[in-house]
């Protein structure tokens, strides 16, 4: 596979279930895909979870993200 056919991966923090943040969070490699017509793709060093993140992640927010999620907003 040449190195233009490899898929970038990025770190994710990503949960399963709605809970507390230490019990359902966890850390995987996801694939990048390649940007579409208008986006661009952006390299981040890191990014904070957003306090107001935490009521998703708890599953007491009012509109929840369908599971598995990534923690954060996009």
């Amino acid at each position: 596979m040449g190195d233009n056919a490899r898929m970038e991966m990025a770190k994710a923090l990503v949960y399963a279930d709605y809970g507390k943040p230490h019990e359902v969070l966890r850390l995987e490699e996801r694939p990048v895909g390649e940007p579409g017509p208008g986006e661009v793709k952006l390299r981040v060093l890191a990014a904070p979870v957003h306090p107001s993140d935490f009521g998703m992640i708890l599953g007491n927010y009012g509109r929840l993200a369908e599971l598995p999620a990534v923690a954060g907003r996009s």
